[in-house]
């Protein structure tokens, strides 16, 4: 499996696979380095999937630590308790994933991307896991699994070992590992940020709506805004996730391509990692321009949520690196307005969002996320938006007394469960779940990792 130009044009020269991972920066961009480079970094994970995989011992001498029934933190029971839930998590949303797709329901596949996230999450305790890395995983291991397949017709030993199919797991981590260490600060949840600053994501979504779009299309701009359109409403799973639920997987490939390319994403000194991520929204947002311009508020809402199929995923993307090069004009204009010396004014930021508590911004995206989306997917029944309605509210009186608690003083779990709720009645709401779980209401649901 080759990997592709942005005009869509082959290069048959490496494996996809290998391309990204020059690209991110797992493997060397010397081809003289390349099979030391892969074999490091397969050892590397051998061993991290032995650590983080090992049995509890009875090794530690003090019985009141290493026991069965010890909550210690230094207790190895605890740790594989511990374990045990976050790979179960893993598991409910690992059956989720593209569920019509027989490759990624295949119990081998399941397998290597349960591990990759497992062992991710466990040497990243600040982030650990959080609901949407399945869909970020999904493309790698498809295209380290497909290069694999092609293995045997590569006449060259070395990319013959490169792609061997023993390494896919392997391989697939190096690469996940990269791409998060530029977007797991998007998947950080409110209450571990500090009071002063909003989350990375809704900034990020701001900024594509109220800079890009707004310099390279004012009367679009202008329209969102009279309409009321939030950008993290749209933003926070078109960013977070890299657009891969906005796309068919074969075009994801073609998208991930412009994304990763360093001599496309370094057109631009712009305040994020893959800027041309940002590009391609503003792109998508000019492409359902006439829809967005034409419709009502709830309409417009639906279109960016069910964001149709794009016929021509190439003229998107160069559309999307002209964005990019006008980004770059934006960088250097607003850093020569800024006298040298003086700081730069809140307002006057790319970013510039109104600065909210991190328990605030809970309740206000929820709040937000909950009340646009019932106004586009409306049930036709009174009686049934009248239930809704009130499970709502019940949810949202609930998180703003823990509110006014202060952030000391209030109960986390209880918000993260009320925002559980919500999210599940969100998900009925858009058809993603039946209306008959909200009757349910099954524990493990109170558990999930919440990311709306």
């Amino acid at each position: 499996m080759t990997h592709y130009r942005l005009n869509g044009a082959n290069d048959d020269a490496l494996p996809r696979s290998l391309q990204w991972a020059i690209w991110l920066g797992s493997q060397s961009k010397e081809q003289t380095e390349w099979l030391t480079t892969a074999r490091q970094s397969r050892s590397n994970y051998s061993r991290l999937l032995q650590e983080c995989t090992a049995a509890p011992t009875d090794q530690d001498d003090d019985p009141q630590i290493n026991n069965p029934l010890s909550l210690h933190e230094r207790s190895a029971w605890s740790q594989f308790f511990q374990s045990t839930d976050l790979q179960s998590v893993i598991d409910m949303d690992l059956v989720r994933t593209h569920p019509n797709d027989f490759f990624f329901q295949s119990p081998v596949v399941q397998k290597h991307m349960k591990s990759v996230l497992f062992v991710w999450a466990r040497r990243h305790p600040d982030v650990s896991y959080r609901q949407g890395m399945n869909e970020l995983l999904s493309p790698l291991i498809l295209v380290r699994t497909r290069d694999s397949e092609h293995s045997s017709q590569h006449s060259s030993p070395d990319l013959q070992e490169l792609t061997d199919p023993e390494y896919i797991e392997h391989d697939t981590y190096a690469l996940f590992d990269q791409i998060m260490v530029r977007m797991s600060k998007l998947f950080i949840s409110e209450h571990g940020i500090s009071s002063e600053q909003s989350p990375a994501v809704v900034i990020r979504s701001v900024y594509v709506q109220n800079t890009l779009l707004k310099k390279v299309d004012q009367e679009l701009y202008n329209r969102l805004l009279k309409l009321d359109v939030q950008p993290q409403l749209y933003g926070l799973r078109w960013l977070r996730l890299l657009l891969t639920r906005e796309f068919n997987l074969e075009n994801i490939l073609h998208v991930w391509d412009a994304i990763f390319r360093p001599d496309i994403s370094n057109l631009a000194e712009v305040p994020f990692d893959f800027p041309m991520v940002d590009c391609i929204c503003v792109a998508m947002l000019e492409l359902v321009r006439n829809e967005l311009l034409r419709e009502d508020t709830n309409a417009c809402i639906k279109c960016l949520l069910t964001y149709p199929p794009v016929q021509d995923i190439f003229t998107l993307l160069n559309r999307a690196r002209s964005i990019l090069e006008c980004a770059q004009v934006l960088v250097h204009s607003r850093s020569a307005s800024i006298p040298p010396g003086k700081p730069e004014s809140r307002s006057a930021s790319p970013m510039s969002y109104s600065p909210l508590s991190a328990m605030n911004i809970t309740s206000v995206l929820a709040n937000n996320v909950t009340r646009i989306v019932a106004r586009a997917y409306q049930p036709s029944a009174p009686t049934f938006n009248e239930q809704i309605g009130a499970r709502l509210q019940i949810f949202i009186d609930n998180m703003q007394e823990e509110i006014r608690k202060g952030r000391e003083n209030c109960d986390h779990q209880l918000l993260l469960r009320c925002l559980a709720k919500i999210k599940q009645t969100k998900d009925v709401l858009i058809g993603n779940l039946p209306v008959e779980i909200l009757s349910e209401e099954p524990e493990s649901q109170l558990h999930h990792p919440l990311q709306l």
